[in-house]
Parts: C-alpha cells; sequence; structure tokens
C-alpha cells in the first residue's frame, strides 16, 4: 500500500493498482483501523460480520475517491453494544472487486 515513511504511515499512491485491505492492530482491543486502497472511485461497503455471517456493524456506506482510506471499528455492534472476544469478518465491496480479512478481538 505504497512506501513507508518513518513511523510506518504508507504514503498515498499516484494510482492504486489493486484493492488492498488490511486491519491494525489485529488482534486487537478495543479497536482495529481497517485501510484499505481503492483503485477507483464510487460506492463502498465495509461491514464487519460474525462467524456466522451476522451483521455486527456498517463502517461505511458510500461514494469514496480512489487511493487509500481507512475507518476505524471499536468492538461495537451497530446498536453501539460491546460484541464478545472472538473472530470477526471484515468484507469490502468496491465497484471494482471485493476482498475480506478476519479480525481478532481479545477482551
Amino acid at each position: 500500500m505504497g512506501e513507508s515513511v518513518p513511523g510506518g504511515a504508507p504514503l498515498k499512491p499516484e494510482t492504486v493498482e489493486t484493492l488492498a485491505l488490511e486491519g491494525y492492530p489485529n488482534p486487537f482491543n478495543p479497536s482495529s483501523t481497517i485501510r484499505f486502497a481503492m483503485p477507483q472511485e464510487g460506492h463502498v461497503t465495509l461491514k464487519i460480520y460474525d462467524v456466522l455471517g451476522r451483521d455486527v456493524a456498517m463502517l461505511v456506506d458510500g461514494y469514496m475517491e480512489a487511493g487509500q482510506q481507512q475507518a476505524v471499528w471499536n468492538g461495537k455492534t451497530a446498536d453501539g453494544r460491546d460484541v464478545s472476544a472472538g473472530i470477526y469478518i471484515a468484507q469490502l465491496i468496491t465497484p471494482a472487486a471485493s476482498r475480506s480479512i478476519k479480525l481478532v478481538l481479545l477482551r
């Protein structure tokens, strides 16, 4: 996702060629920053699911520019309740492609 600068922050690339998705830290407690790089602008959804496929939280649902973006999941459901420790799936859907990653919440 671009070159690194001191402190580990990636530089915003001129052009993103592929859809990238990562969560940091992972495992996490109490929150994880989910970074993604989009090759083209468009409508984006970023949702969190439990391992049974149930919706937990919607982090992004709208138009975004191409390039590097991020969202933070605070380990809570859409209505603000803390979720239990365990494995969760972050799914990113863009006009170009979709990606999913596992996130591990430790309590």
